[in-house]
């Protein structure tokens, strides 16, 4: 059986939003009547973390993608674009984007070094083997969260290469995407993308040298002003840029259903932001 990988990759990705958007609502114990925190209770185990990364780790192991990739790094995938004659793609390619969707799920709950694990042996740095350029919205999701991981683990100079990298991509790609469902995604990405760098070039400003002029030029153009005063330590600056540009964390444990008021929705990003700030 075929089916178009862009359908395959879809389906990881709205797997993930479903994952997320669940945590998140979970989060929200407030707000809840003493019948809904029952009914989350007695579901626990509903869109379990460990279960989602076992559903991902088995798409990756049963598509035989891994040794594949360390085969050739990628090159045959890239060269059929995920399409082998006579061969199934779906479950290769499922495997595939399980990579991407372990890094996301890593990310969401502040695992970063355990995220960039998980993507081996794709190389974010490495385009000659790098399918996801041919769905923008993998692409974008794989550099995001990366950028970000990188820019937690303080290794700033490979976030400047990531950022960089997609941000050039999405200034040649964009306009492709006018008339598409995702496009106002793809713009709002590219912003938060230009937050993270600017964080990248703030704390490490050697990066700027290894920017492309046009993504250079454009961070100027948002940042300007704001990159001199982050770069004199104006910590609120530091914390507007994190809180736009970071994804949207969820826990990494079911709240506590016995004290509703104890955590709030926004702990995990709290943790998240306090952990950056005293970096």
């Amino acid at each position: 059986m075929m089916l178009p990988n862009n359908w395959l990759w879809n389906m990881i990705d709205e797997f993930l939003y479903q994952f997320q958007s669940f945590q998140q609502y979970r989060a929200k114990l407030s707000s809840k009547t003493p019948e809904e925190i029952e009914t989350l209770q007695e579901c626990e185990q509903v869109w379990n973390i460990v279960d989602v990364l076992n559903i991902l780790q088995a798409l990756v192991d049963k598509s035989g993608i891994v040794a594949e990739l360390e085969r050739d790094g990628g090159a045959e995938v890239l060269a059929c674009e995920g399409y082998v004659p006579n061969q199934s793609n779906v479950l290769r390619m499922l495997g595939y984007f399980s990579l991407i969707g372990q890094l996301r799920v890593h990310c969401l709950i502040g695992d970063y070094h355990t995220g960039l694990q998980s993507l081996y042996p794709l190389n974010v740095f490495d385009k000659s083997g790098l399918y996801t350029a041919l769905i923008a919205s993998c692409h974008i999701s794989l550099f995001y969260y990366a950028g970000f991981a990188f820019l937690m683990l303080q290794r700033y100079t490979d976030a400047g290469r990531c950022l960089n990298s997609i941000l050039s991509y999405i200034h040649r790609v964009k306009q492709l995407h006018a008339r598409n469902a995702a496009y106002d995604q793809i713009l709002k990405k590219n912003e938060q993308m230009y937050a993270l760098l600017a964080l990248v070039v703030a704390l490490c400003p050697a990066v700027q040298s290894s920017l492309e002029e046009h993504v250079l030029s454009s961070l100027k153009d948002k940042f300007g002003e704001k990159l001199q005063r982050m770069s004199r330590g104006d910590e609120g600056l530091f914390d507007e840029a994190f809180g736009y540009g970071c994804p949207k964390f969820i826990a990494a444990a079911p709240p506590a259903y016995d004290n509703p008021s104890a955590a709030g929705p926004q702990e995990a990003y709290l943790r998240q932001r306090n952990l950056f700030l005293r970096q």
